[in-house]
């Protein structure tokens, strides 16, 4: 059974979070950050690029956030 996982920030430590959460098959993972332009922009190519979804969120939206968590 795979686990949904919400990382939020897509910074430097919020990508190989994702990565390696995603990595392992056990985890469906989505990476939120309220910039999408970081969203767009992530560093380099990943092992798990493409594995990982990517979601524009203010985690201050507790409406967007709860969304999000659902």
């Amino acid at each position: 059974m795979r686990r949904n996982i919400l990382v939020v920030g897509a910074g430097k430590i919020g990508q190989v979070v994702a990565d390696l959460l995603a990595g392992s098959d056990a985890y469906a993972v989505t990476l939120a950050d309220r910039d999408a332009a970081a969203l767009d922009a992530l560093a380099g190519p990943l092992p798990a690029q493409g594995r990982v979804e990517h979601l524009a969120l203010d985690v201050a939206d507790d409406d967007a956030l709860q969304r999000a968590l659902d």
